[in-house]
């Protein structure tokens, strides 16, 4: 069962099982763009809608991305993606591009460090 948007949850009582009312857990930042705003409120994912990058990670050693933009720069030590509005950069030894497509692409090695940017 998928777990319940964070504005679903239920603030109980001391003793846990009075239902106090719904509030909000926590306070989510309001997306930018339109395709944004329609995949929270459709409750869908955003990379679907918008096209924005998704990204699997696999232990240490691989990470799949889709809906890249491209590759910005390539070395063994360290791999910067385009992932639209945003970079991704994937820092570590031994990483290898090995496969990619207009869609996605896989990066192996020994993958240390994960870096968004703006």
């Amino acid at each position: 069962m998928f777990p319940a948007p964070s504005h679903m949850y239920q603030k109980y009582a001391g003793n846990g099982t009075d239902v106090m009312g719904v509030e909000e857990v926590e306070k989510r930042q309001r997306p930018e763009g339109i395709l944004e705003r329609a995949a929270e409120a459709l409750d869908l994912p955003g990379d679907v809608v918008a096209g924005l990058p998704r990204l699997e990670i696999t232990g240490f050693r691989e990470l799949r991305m889709e809906n890249h933009q491209g590759i910005l720069s390539y070395s063994t030590e360290e791999i910067r993606v385009s992932g639209g509005r945003s970079e991704v950069i994937v820092a570590g030894s031994g990483l290898t591009l090995r496969a990619m497509n207009s869609r996605e692409l896989l990066i192996t090695g020994e993958i240390k460090k994960l870096e968004f940017s703006d």
